[in-house]
């Protein structure tokens, strides 16, 4: 045989064998043939178990072939996770990244069809996937807060959820609160309260900063967790510390539309998320919806109130109730004019809302305030929205949040079918129906534990000067610090005259004061009244002052003086 024709018969060989290249040939080409990492094989290429897939071992790891994937290695830490966790059998499925190095250069990972495995010389090779993984990857993954996995996604003890710990936080997710972190401080102390098997249940929101600036806090099912900036501690506030009724009439049945936002990756479905995440919308089951009355779900003082938008007017019209310091009940989407026609005593319309009124308006528990309506910002359908916030949920008064509640004495259905059974004290889900129960000879009042509060407090202090008189005689002047809303929030009195020491008497100013332990509201103002013999005839008049409004700072001190004026009445 010639040189030529043996030069044609290798030619064939080759190209023959080029022909009947396999992905995983072209792969191992590619990664540099037995020169590369992955050296020299160790088995054919073999069918998967599943027999769509194909895989051959290497000595230096492996590649894996699909047809809706393509060809791609694995090899080292991660190869031996994914094959203590099943193979393409496991719930990972089949690669669709060759191991890859991460942006800081320091860890590596494969992504699978059903999730990935990271691995970090600090923590060493974990799974992770489903909405877990999302969460994480919409925290920038590894380059984010939390770090990389140091656990694969396990069962929590319930059974109902799964969770991640990372190098600084974690990931925990159930089907009834959405994938969550938590981290730092905050997820020590609910640590410390026994994980999710505590009183605070599941995470509803990430972490996030408080409506006032002074800290950060997430929001679990039973109740929140607020780390204060000023003293780096945990502050804990259950749902069960303002227990009221639900906002109708005795048993009547009322379906839960949202409760405690769930899909943070899905607003257009769900609103209260975040600093929203304690929020309801109820309808009417088996009724119509529109037009039906609710009720004050607590006594409490009525301190706000808009209800002249129409639907398709790009506003709410809002109901706020004072229940305690920073506990707001809200009630919005209300028929416009409806509360001034439901509290009128004659179906007009009352030319005094309360914050207009010459005097506090209160609600006992389980009166009618309005009728439900569709009054609302972006469009909606009729529906009852309740929350309870920080301030009254009311725009001008921005920011604020909502804050835990639980509701008493109420029977439950599931998915609004079958069975009811009764709750003395709990929170309505989603996709429930709920109806109050008798109220038979129980309070009306809100149960609060006033200890324990939302809020962020600092000092004002100034001076009261006598403007045009002065004292002549025993009195005093009450300092009162007032909120946006013309809430009282602070007061101190000061003695004027023989009442303060013998022999002494103090008529000529200015006078000083200091309140400690003041909501950190913005808009605050300090007003001062005199009562008492005053230089100047009132005439029945009075003698007051006021300052402008001011900021206070969470955990700060504001100044604000006052100068008395005569008010004659002739």
């Amino acid at each position: 045989m010639d040189f030529k024709s043996v030069a044609g018969t290798l030619l064939s060989i080759l190209f023959a064998a080029h022909a009947h290249a396999t992905p995983i040939d072209d792969k191992y080409a590619a990664l540099g043939g037995q020169s590369g990492f992955l050296g020299a094989s160790t088995t054919a290429e073999l069918a998967t178990p599943d027999g769509v897939g194909r895989y051959r071992h290497f000595a230096g790891g492996s590649i894996y072939w699909h047809p809706n994937t393509g060809a791609f290695e694995v090899h080292g830490l991660i190869r031996e996770k994914w094959a203590s966790l099943g193979w393409e059998k496991s719930p990972l499925g089949f690669p669709i990244t060759d191991e890859t190095a991460t942006p800081d250069g320091a860890g590596r990972y494969n992504h699978f069809q059903g999730g990935s495995v990271y691995w970090s010389p600090a923590t060493g090779a974990f799974e992770i996937h489903g909405p877990i993984r999302d969460k994480w990857s919409r925290l920038a993954w590894e380059a984010g807060l939390l770090g990389y996995p140091k656990t694969d996604v396990t069962k929590t003890p319930d059974g109902a959820g799964e969770y991640v710990h990372f190098q600084n936080g974690s990931i925990y997710w159930h089907p009834e609160t959405g994938a969550r972190e938590v981290h730092g401080l905050i997820r020590a102390k609910w640590a410390d309260m026994s994980w999710e098997r505590g009183d605070l249940g599941y995470p509803i929101a990430d972490e996030m900063d408080t409506f006032d600036g002074a800290g950060r806090v997430s929001k679990f099912q039973g109740g929140e967790l607020i780390w204060m900036r000023a003293t780096n501690g945990v502050r804990v506030v259950k749902s069960t510390s303002l227990i009221i009724d639900l906002p109708f009439a005795d048993n009547e049945v009322w379906r839960v539309v949202q409760a405690n936002g769930v899909r943070d990756f899905d607003p257009g479905r769900d609103s209260h998320t975040n600093q929203w995440s304690y929020a309801w919308d109820f309808a009417r089951q088996g009724a119509a919806t529109m037009g039906a009355p609710f009720r004050s779900a607590a006594d409490g003082q009525v301190l706000w109130v808009i209800d002249n938008f129409k639907a398709g007017d790009g506003a709410d019209n809002r109901i706020a109730i004072r229940l305690g310091e920073g506990r707001y009940a809200s009630y919005l989407h209300a028929v416009q004019g409806s509360y001034r026609k439901r509290n009128s005593g004659d179906g007009s319309l009352i030319f005094f809302l309360p914050q207009n009124a010459p005097g506090p308006v209160t609600a006992p528990g389980g009166r009618v305030l309005a009728d439900t309506g569709d009054v609302c910002e972006r469009g909606c359908g009729a529906h009852l929205h309740f929350a309870v916030t920080t301030k009254p949920d009311i725009p001008a008064f921005a920011p604020f949040e909502t804050v835990p509640v639980s509701f008493r004495n109420f029977d439950v259905q599931e998915a609004c079918a079958g069975a009811w059974r009764t709750v003395t004290v709990g929170r309505p889900k989603t996709g429930q129906c709920v109806r109050k129960r008798p109220n038979t000879g129980g309070t009306t009042a809100p149960v609060l534990t006033s200890s324990v509060t939302p809020l962020h407090y600092g000092v004002v202090r100034g001076a009261v000067t006598a403007g045009d008189g002065r004292p002549k005689g025993d009195g005093e002047i009450v300092v009162r610090v007032a909120s946006p809303w013309g809430e009282p929030l602070r007061e101190t009195r000061i003695k004027l005259g023989s009442n303060i020491a013998a022999g002494t008497n103090n008529f000529s100013g200015p006078w000083t004061f200091e309140i400690p332990n003041v909501p950190a509201y913005g808009g605050l103002t300090v007003t001062a009244v005199h009562a008492g013999p005053w230089s100047v005839p009132t005439g029945g008049g009075s003698v007051t002052g006021a300052s402008a409004a001011f900021d206070l700072a969470p955990g700060g001190a504001a100044t604000a003086d006052v100068a008395l004026a005569t008010t004659t009445i002739r």
